[in-house]
Parts: structure tokens; sequence; C-alpha cells
């Protein structure tokens, strides 16, 4: 019986912790929430719900070095995800069969480039893709208390086939100020595009679901386990009784 009641309650407690820490989702920030980076209002960088061959745009960063020495701004793309969003009828044409979450190619022609506003000088211009997988310092430094303006541009080549044509991405821009010869002082998470949409189910349910069930099987069997030694220990003592 102590062993039921104990696995009762391991159940219980991970249904809780699983309910209590929430699903998945794209982090969000308030623009300026750090004095050294200044963020344009209304974030997230950049809205991509209709994006279509040949469009592009940009955001302004604002970064402020708060030290006396000398620090080197990184760039990196984080929480990359993607969603095919369906598939049309011209995707389907072409090929297309990734038509779920995680199956977008959008990620693959959507290319970002991070230019030093000030002087125009380009120092990475590649996909999303691409990005996610590399640390991109600007090769100038900041000097201490300096500030400098960057660029954060998109473009959806025009060539890009209609195999995106429905897809969705979703990603974060991570900066941080590295001082030279040293390690990392501060960074922030920028959200760069909206979180994609809850699409399909998220495994996490279904083990929920799992673990009550269990939890609520093995309450039932201690009850009605109870319930047979109450009636039994009646029996018995209307037995003596007579």
């Amino acid at each position: 019986m102590r062993c039921r009641t104990m696995i009762t309650r391991a159940a219980i407690l991970a249904v809780a912790a699983l309910l209590t820490a929430g699903w998945s989702r794209i982090p969000t920030a308030t623009a300026d929430s750090e004095e050294w980076l200044t963020a344009p209002d209304g974030l997230p960088l950049f809205d991509l719900a209709t994006i279509a061959p040949g469009d592009s745009g940009a955001a302004t960063l604002v970064v402020t070095n708060p030290l006396a020495f000398p620090v080197t701004v990184e760039f990196s793309v984080a929480s990359l995800r993607d969603d095919d969003n369906g598939c049309t009828e011209p995707e389907r044409v072409i090929g297309d069969t990734t038509c779920g979450s995680g199956g977008g190619e959008l990620q693959d022609d959507l290319r970002i480039t991070l230019t030093d506003a000030t002087t125009g000088a380009v120092f990475a211009a590649d996909t999303v893709h691409a990005l996610a997988a590399l640390t991109v310092p600007d090769p100038v430094a900041l000097s201490g208390y300096q500030a400098r303006t960057y660029a954060v541009g998109y473009e959806l080549p025009i060539w890009s086939s209609n195999m995106t044509q429905s897809d969705l991405v979703a990603f974060e821009l991570v900066l941080v100020l590295q001082p030279v010869g040293g390690s990392a002082v501060e960074s922030q998470a920028l959200p760069a595009t909206a979180p994609l949409p809850a699409t399909g189910s998220d495994h996490r349910v279904f083990v929920v679901l799992a673990l009550a069930l269990v939890a609520a099987g093995l309450g039932f069997r201690w009850v009605s386990g109870s319930g047979r030694l109450t009636r039994s220990s009646g029996s018995a003592r209307h037995g003596h009784a007579v």
C-alpha cells in the first residue's frame, strides 16, 4: 500500500511540474530592456507573416559599450524554428512534401545582413539557416563607452521558389558584449520574428494525460483495496459476534 501511495504521489508531482513549466515558445523581450542595447519599439524586429519573394526590410539597433575598455559585439541566430504551414497547390506541384511543423524551407532562402550603419560596412550576409550555426563578431571593437548603430536587414530573394510560398519561420537575434581578451559581460536575445502558431500536437500533452491516468488508476485501486479491507474486517467482527 505504501508503495502504491508513493507512486501515485510521484505521478501527481510529475503532472504538476509539466503543467507549471508551460509549453515551449519563442522567448520575448521588451524594447530598451538593457541600458547597453537600444532596440526598436514594438518588437519583434520583423513582420514576416506575409513575406514574398523580393521583399526586404531592416531594423536598427544601437549598442553602447558600458565599460571603460574595448568590447566586441557578437551576433547570432537562436531558437530557430520553421513551419511549412501546410502546402499550397503550387508548392505541391513542384514537389514539396514537407507540409507540417519543422518542414519549411524558408530558413534556407531568407537572408540576413548585419551592417555598421555609420560606415556602411557589411560584416555578415547569409541565410538564417547558415547563421544559426555561427557566432558573428563585428570586426571593429567598440571603445570604452562608445555607441554604434547597427542595421539588421532581411531579404527573401526574388528567385525564391514556390517551395516557400506558405512557409513560416521564427528566430531570435542574440547580441553579446565580449571584452577583448575576456569573457562575455552582457547578452540579450531579441525576438526577430513573431512566434510560430501552435500546429500539431505537443507530445507533452500525451505525457501529462498518461501520468494523470496512471495516478487516477492507482488512486482508484488504493480506494478499492481499502474498501475491501474494511468490508473484510467488518465481516470478521460480525462472525466473532455470532
